[in-house]
């Protein structure tokens, strides 16, 4: 053999040899924008609303447990600021390593790429170990603390006690998959969002009903749905279909690549609305109003752009749930009578309809 062949023959192998990986990056390098956009969009709108069925499926069996319903309903929704919390953790590494991860991809510089996805990967399940320790320690408190009652703690405990054992698989699932999507793979993001709703919805009957679990199968479901997805990820970020792999090598942590994720992710991570409730005592102060006119409104508080009215379904002089109806603020102020009429009707045939 020449030496001109053996050089051939060594260039080829060391070049990518996932076939799927390289025509991806020609794809996002050279394909028309308005096709991209196409593509890539509309998996991720699906997977938007396919995300939505892990609280929707959850919530609507744990509504129809036979006695407890109401108050099972009630209990999990106290924990929404908690799994709230573990997810905003892992938007900080997903909104600030996937950027860097792309941006350096578009740089040709493949190798740094792999590292942000390897320090990313070892921030994730650094913050899961810690999250899971605090929230068990200290998670009882802590609902309490967020307005659980004594008539809802037991639900709300049973269930967060659980849903924190699973903080590592939903850390990877939504953390990682943003690495999926920023190569391009934009289906199967959608895919693992899929397979772990998919899921959800299967074992919530099975774990609620079948085996009389309550809402601690609702919580055994979720996190059961989100090891499942995680394990889709990260068999794909390990093997050849993905451009990124998670190797060994890139799992130590490295100032250089963990910082600029912190400065990118940490903004939407505790990014609050300029019309957010600022403290307490201003929210103390607001109660006694919402209560004399019946329903509270959501004012661009939790996102700009969006405004959310609603009302209590009330038992026996206490709301135990609520109905709400949201949308964009300029449409939500100009038909503001209206929707708060129809929620607050909604509400109140609902109590009616329960024998409340």
């Amino acid at each position: 053999m020449s030496i001109q062949s053996a050089h051939r023959s060594n260039d080829e192998n060391t070049r990518p040899h996932s076939g799927a990986a390289s025509s991806r990056e020609a794809d996002l390098g050279r394909a028309p924008i308005g096709s991209l956009l196409f593509k890539l969009a509309l998996p991720a709108i699906a997977a938007q609303i396919i995300n939505v069925l892990y609280n929707m499926v959850d919530r609507m069996y744990i509504g129809h447990i036979p006695d407890i319903g109401p108050s099972a309903l009630t209990g999990v929704g106290v924990t929404m600021p908690i799994i709230m919390c573990i997810s905003a953790f892992a938007a900080l590494a997903a909104m600030g390593g996937a950027p860097q991860a792309s941006i350096l991809m578009g740089k040709g510089d493949k190798d740094s790429a792999e590292k942000v996805l390897g320090n990313c990967t070892f921030m994730l399940t650094v913050i899961s170990l810690l999250l899971t320790a605090l929230f068990l320690g200290f998670g009882r408190p802590i609902l309490l603390m967020f307005g659980a009652s004594e008539k809802t703690i037991l639900y709300a405990w049973n269930y967060m006690k659980i849903y924190v054992c699973g903080t590592f698989f939903v850390q990877m699932a939504l953390g990682l998959n943003a690495f999926i999507n920023a190569q391009g793979y934009a289906k199967t993001g959608m895919i693992t969002v899929a397979i772990g709703a998919l899921c959800n919805i299967i074992l919530d009957p099975i774990f609620i009903f079948g085996l009389h679990l309550d809402v601690r199968g609702a919580a055994l479901a979720t996190i059961l749905s989100q090891g499942i997805s995680c394990i889709w990820i990260l068999r794909f970020l390990t093997g050849t279909h993905s451009t990124l792999r998670i190797r060994l090598r890139n799992l130590r942590p490295q100032k250089k690549f963990i910082l600029p994720c912190l400065a990118l992710g940490l903004a939407p991570f505790i990014m609050q609305t300029p019309k957010s409730i600022p403290s307490r005592s201003e929210l103390e102060r607001l109660i006694p109003q919402i209560r004399a006119q019946g329903y509270a409104c959501d004012d661009e508080e939790s996102e700009t752009g969006l405004t959310c009215y609603a009302a209590p379904v009330v038992s026996m002089g206490q709301a135990i749930a609520a109905i709400s109806i949201s949308g964009p603020s300029t449409r939500m102020e100009l038909n503001r009578d209206r929707y708060v009429a129809l929620v607050k009707d909604a509400a109140l045939k609902i109590g009616k309809k329960l024998g409340y």
